[in-house]
């Protein structure tokens, strides 16, 4: 597998893990402690009970946006070293065929740990300064 479809894989995988609300899923694939970075904030996850609190309160808001899917797509990904993939992606929140929080970039790191993917390092161009990350209902066509 590429890189491209390394991530893609991740990612997909987590999104889904998310919009299921399948916590045991999704932490298979998060390596504490866990930064987030956005850009007005540095938020750091180091526990377990963190980790589920901000899941679940993540999934409550997109279910609230009505979220069936979490599109991403990987506009660049490479490997520095084996086991290692660097890569940038946008993400849009779904309810169906609507769009509808702001489509928002992001740049990641995954290490293959013990035969899984996981993540410990997220930078996303969102203004939000806590965790979870929550965007509000706010997306125009006009926007894009």
């Amino acid at each position: 597998m590429t890189a491209v479809e390394i991530l893609e894989c991740f990612l997909d995988a987590v999104g889904k893990a998310v919009v299921d609300g399948r916590l045991e899923v999704y932490a298979q694939h998060v390596s504490l402690p866990f930064v987030l970075e956005t850009a007005s904030a540095t938020l750091t996850v180091t526990t377990m009970d963190d980790l589920a609190d901000g899941f679940d309160t993540y999934g409550e808001m997109l279910a609230d946006l009505g979220v069936t899917s979490i599109q991403r797509k990987v506009i660049r990904a490479f490997a520095p070293t084996p086991g290692r993939v660097h890569g940038q992606y946008t993400t849009r929140l779904m309810a169906e065929n609507l769009q509808v929080a702001p489509m928002f970039w992001s740049q990641t790191q995954i290490d293959l740990i013990e035969g899984v993917w996981k993540c410990a390092f997220v930078r996303n161009t969102t203004t939000d300064a806590r965790w979870p990350v929550l965007m509000p209902n706010t997306y125009s066509p006009l926007n894009d």
